[in-house]
């Protein structure tokens, strides 16, 4: 097992995940995503459940029994890093 903190609220949750968990940190392991304007938030969640950071669609990777975890950042609560938009509102 290897041992995770997450960002949760103003700190952080810990999590023991085994060793073969794909990690995926925006910035560091993959790329920052860009800034999606407002209008199209909607879409981009949508696309981002069918399709998550490029992988295949999920429905091709669940199976009867896989678990799954997902992790996303909220700027509401106040997360450190989470992905804030350019300055010029780009």
């Amino acid at each position: 097992m290897k041992h995770f903190e997450f960002e949760y609220g103003a700190g952080t949750m810990g999590a023991n995940l085994p060793h073969n968990t794909d990690l995926f940190i925006p910035g560091e392991t993959v790329a920052d995503p860009p800034c999606i304007p407002e209008d199209q938030l909607e879409e981009a969640y949508l696309q981002s459940l069918r399709a998550p950071i490029g992988m295949p669609p999920l429905s091709e990777l669940a199976f009867p029994g896989a678990k799954v975890v997902f992790v996303i950042p909220d700027r509401v609560k106040g997360g450190r890093t989470t992905h804030q938009p350019p300055e010029d509102g780009g």
